[in-house]
């Protein structure tokens, strides 16, 4: 009977683990190729920041500063626009596991595995 146990709890965290390993691959691929990267963008925002901390600056070099932030953030909402249904989708996948009572549900496991 334990061994039975033991089989059933090992099918359940494989079948968790593959379901993790599958969003990561499903999820990762798309995100990459929204071509925005956040580090750079945090970089570019400091230096922007650090031309706007000079004593004298140029109503010229306000308005570049200026625009250079408005494309990032274009940049950032055309990703967040790109991954928000991946975002959406991934939230009800784990609401719907987090509902899931192993000790009911396991012939549902069983038929999937």
């Amino acid at each position: 009977m334990s061994e039975m146990f033991f089989n059933r709890k090992n099918n359940l965290i494989s079948l968790c683990y593959g379901f993790l390993v599958g969003l990561f691959i499903s999820v990762s691929t798309p995100i990459f190729s929204a071509n925005f990267d956040v580090n750079e963008a945090i970089n570019t925002l400091s230096l922007l920041q650090g031309q706007l901390d000079k004593e004298q600056v140029t109503e010229r070099e306000i308005k570049d500063i200026r625009e250079q932030a408005l494309n990032l953030r274009v940049q950032a909402l055309e990703c967040v626009d790109e991954v928000q249904p991946q975002v959406e989708t991934l939230n009800l996948e784990v609401e719907a596991l987090q509902q899931i009572n192993p000790e009911v549900d396991i012939e549902i496991f069983d038929r999937l595995a």
